[in-house]
């Protein structure tokens, strides 16, 4: 294949090439024999052909074409997502999103052209920009055969085998194997610009390509820094919830002088709808959000944060207060939650990508600030840090001395002259 120029795509990167030889035979006329020839380890790879959409899964009735199924490439690294290039003999470039296998490859059946960055099981055609995708996580292989399917289960795995090649699947990678001796192909056609499984013995219209894997960007980080592991998020677009953050949390206003937080597991919201802002719970560490295409993403209701794409001001409501993640001092400690950043509960400039918590004032109950940790579950006007602690008294006048708000037994207080509730 000869080199055209490169597409503009998201996040491009350091390219590796590797070269794919499927398997083919020769006529021997001393030997009156066909010769077998690239029948080792080579054909290990995963396969890039064309898909027919057909009404089942076991149906011969074709709707109409729609290439191409493919499968990440074998031995690339799983934490992150590729995108699969080739060019024809004219220069033109046609790209393959390859994820990561923890995401189903299913897609709309129509050829409606997107983003490049949204499809997962999407051939795209630069030149004549064309999108075709698989059916139902099922992809019939166009073939000189009967033709086989490759079944795509709910973890993004292939499964199955046939006389024709066999799959192998495993915690991280997939080998796809062609039986050489019963003389299979993987090959690209110049003239229906497709990828093809196939047996024959006429190699004079087949041909094989070098694969281009440029290395895609996340779309957002969600950086969990503080050692107590909390973090806010917010993104713009749909994303694939990110490997290594097992719980997120929403929150629904004020209970019982504390924040109501609804934790929701990572397995029944791994598909997360654009503009949700959250309350992230994990390790410290930095976690990749990829873009998604997906329509069945979930959306969270009910939800008092809120967020912003860029830095911004936060728009005004006079019968609201507005609270920041962050640290504030309770009685000369610092406590880690959600604490006014401004005087009196006032809109503040909030970072790109992060969450603020707004609640109606008759709902705060004039609170500053509202802690994260478990032994404090409600606070009323807490100072933030760089202010100096006021004296403790219970409800009745009295002066607790030597005490910090922590090591208080529950009950109501009076700290800096306002009611605290230890539970």
């Amino acid at each position: 294949a000869t080199t055209g120029s490169a597409p503009n795509f998201y996040g491009n990167a350091t390219t590796k090439t590797i070269s794919v030889e499927a398997p083919y035979y020769t006529y021997d006329e001393s030997g009156n024999e066909f010769v077998a020839h690239n029948t080792g380890s080579a054909l290990t790879l995963y396969p890039f052909m064309a898909a027919i959409k057909a009404s089942s899964a076991t149906s011969d009735n074709i709707d109409g074409p729609s290439p191409v199924v493919y499968h990440k490439v074998n031995a690339l690294t799983t934490d992150r997502e590729y995108l699969i290039v080739t060019t024809d003999d004219e220069g033109n470039y046609y790209s393959f999103n390859a994820n990561k296998l923890s995401t189903k490859y299913q897609t709309k059946i129509d050829a409606t052209p997107i983003s490049v960055n949204e499809g997962q099981a999407t051939r795209y055609n630069e030149t004549e920009g064309l999108y075709c995708e698989l059916s139902s996580g099922k992809a019939k292989l166009e073939s000189l055969l009967n033709g086989k399917y490759l079944i795509v289960n709910d973890k993004g795995f292939v499964v199955g085998s046939s006389s024709d090649f066999t799959i192998t699947p495993d915690a991280t990678n997939e080998t796809f194997k062609l039986k050489s001796k019963n003389n299979y192909y993987i090959y690209f056609n110049k003239n229906t610009k497709q990828f093809k499984y196939t047996k024959s013995t006429n190699l004079a219209s087949y041909e094989t390509a070098d694969f281009k894997l440029l290395e895609r960007e996340p779309i957002a980080y969600i950086n969990v820094v503080a050692p107590e592991g909390y973090t806010t998020f917010y993104c713009k677009d749909k994303y694939i919830w990110p490997e290594g953050i097992e719980q997120f949390a929403s929150i629904t206003g004020v209970k019982d002088g504390k924040i109501a937080i609804e934790w929701k597991p990572r397995p029944d919201y791994s598909q997360m709808q654009a503009k949700q802002a959250l309350l992230i719970k994990a390790p410290q560490g930095k976690y990749p959000c990829y873009k998604a295409w997906f329509n069945g993403a979930h959306e969270i209701s009910g939800n008092c944060l809120f967020g912003t794409e860029k830095d911004k001001m936060i728009e005004a409501d006079d019968n609201s207060y507005f609270y920041q993640l962050t640290y504030g001092t309770i009685n000369g400690k610092r406590t880690f939650g959600f604490f006014w950043a401004e005087a009196d509960g006032a809109p503040f400039i909030n970072k790109g990508g992060k969450a603020y918590l707004k609640l109606p004032k008759n709902v705060a109950n004039n609170a500053q600030g509202f802690a994260l940790l478990p032994t404090i579950t409600g606070i009323g006007a807490v100072s933030t840090d760089n202010h100096a602690p006021s004296a403790i008294f219970t409800l009745d006048g009295r002066k607790l001395q030597d005490k910090s708000v922590e090591e208080l037994p529950a009950g109501a207080y009076i700290v800096n002259g306002n009611k605290v509730i230890v539970k």
